[in-house]
């Protein structure tokens, strides 16, 4: 004899769209409220729908009927088309426009720029202006001068951007997680609360709230005491 049960209730299915489409405008936010409904419905107890699909809607990424994801980011144009040499980006910014470079502005001995791929908001980058990977072998004077500059890019940060904390450090090599292994250079990075998430964890994706050039406009005032001594 089989033993019978009522059947459970289920959310409704988010069916994927046959194309793949970008997650704006008005059709998008009809994927959201839908996925955002769909969260209302677990919170009820009800079956769950797909986490991945879920997550994807609500990160603005959408999946083919292929199973391909696609991240719908024209702005990366700029850097795929982009054929100048790559070189020191902290030697780089010594030169050219400091506003395409990100510099903030630099000191006898030392630069201040914005991190091109940030962890988050304002996530700064302080470096000497001599090319060199060696801590230990900085020059005393040299060494003077990085550390006031950190000192004070940090009251710099917490004075206009009025953060609830700091992250700061330092990667020496490529073991030690260093992306640039050839210039040593600090970071600076503010945090807020709930700028933590599950969308990193989850979705591999990353939300930044204001446009990096936005960032550099707005911070570059308050960055007016380091001479640009070039």
């Amino acid at each position: 004899m089989r033993c019978s049960r009522a059947a459970e209730p289920r959310a409704p299915l988010l069916r994927c769209p046959r194309k793949p489409v970008a997650a704006g405008g008005v059709r998008g936010s009809l994927l959201i409220a839908r996925a955002l409904c769909a969260l209302g419905a677990c919170g009820r107890g009800e079956a769950a729908p797909s986490n991945r699909w879920l997550l994807l809607l609500l990160s603005g990424r959408v999946v083919s009927r292929a199973g391909m994801d696609v991240l719908w980011a024209p702005w990366r144009m700029a850097y795929i088309g982009d054929r100048t040499p790559t070189g020191c980006i902290f030697c780089a910014a010594c030169e050219g426009d400091p506003r395409e470079r990100l510099l903030l502005g630099m000191s006898r001995a030392s630069l201040v720029m914005l991190n091109r791929f940030p962890y988050q908001s304002a996530h700064l980058m302080i470096a000497p202006r001599r090319h060199t990977a060696d801590l230990p072998g900085l020059p005393a004077d040299e060494h003077a001068d990085l550390a006031e500059t950190l000192r004070r890019a940090l009251a710099t940060l917490a004075q206009t951007l009025t953060p609830e904390g700091f992250n700061l450090g330092m990667n020496l090599g490529v073991s030690g997680g260093a992306g640039v292994r050839d210039h040593l250079h600090w970071h600076i990075v503010p945090r807020w609360p709930g700028d933590t998430n599950f969308m990193p964890v989850v979705a591999d994706v990353r939300v930044m709230p204001e446009h990096l050039l936005a960032t550099y406009d707005r911070l570059r005032p308050a960055f007016a005491w380091l001479a640009d001594s070039r």
